[in-house]
C-alpha cells in the first residue's frame, strides 16, 4: 500500500530529506494515466496544499525496480498545481535504475501561494495495468517557513 512518511530527525540530518513516498506497481494500477495525484496525503486527486512561503529544496526519485510495460512508454513526472513537470520531467521508468534529482533550475522553489506536490504516470497504454514489479521512492525536502518562530532580540544576545 502506498504511503508518504515524515522521516525521523536522524534521517533528515543524514540525508537532508524530510519526507519519503513509497510507490509500488500495485499502488498505481488503479490510477488514471497522465493525471496529477497529490503526494500529501498519498494519492489524492484533491491535493493537500503547503502554505505560501513553503520551500521545496530538493526532490529525488529512486527507481528500485523498473517497470515492465508492453507499451513503448512508462514515465514519471513530479510537479505541482502550476507546473506538472516543475521538478522531474517524464523520467523513463522502464530504464532508470538510479536516483534522479530535480533540475537545478527548479530547486529551491519558494511557493508564493499555497500549492501541492503532485506526481503523474504517463504511458501510451490505455491504462496503468501491467507495469510489472515497478517499485520507486520519491524523497522530498520541504520547509514551511511560515511556522518559524523568530527571536526578536538582537543578534548574539
Amino acid at each position: 500500500m502506498a504511503f508518504v512518511q515524515k522521516l525521523p530527525a536522524a534521517t533528515v540530518h543524514n540525508t537532508g530529506f524530510t519526507h519519503k513516498a513509497v510507490i509500488k506497481a500495485a499502488d498505481i494500477t488503479g490510477l488514471t494515466k497522465a493525471t496529477g495525484y497529490g503526494l500529501f496525503p498519498a494519492y489524492r486527486n484533491t491535493a493537500v496544499t503547503f502554505p505560501a512561503g513553503s520551500i521545496v529544496e530538493k526532490i529525488h526519485v529512486n527507481v528500485n525496480t523498473v517497470g515492465t510495460n508492453s507499451t513503448n512508454t512508462l514515465t514519471l513526472s513530479v510537479g505541482d498545481g502550476s507546473s506538472a513537470t516543475r521538478f522531474v520531467n517524464a523520467i523513463d521508468l522502464k530504464t532508470v535504475t538510479q536516483s534522479v534529482g530535480a533540475t537545478i533550475a527548479a530547486c529551491p522553489y519558494v511557493y508564493s501561494s499555497a500549492d501541492s506536490i503532485d506526481f503523474q504516470i504517463g504511458t501510451d497504454a490505455s491504462d496503468l495495468t501491467g507495469v510489472g514489479a515497478l517499485d520507486m521512492e520519491i524523497y522530498i525536502r520541504v520547509i514551511n517557513c511560515t511556522d518559524l518562530e523568530l527571536d526578536s532580540g538582537p543578534l548574539g544576545s
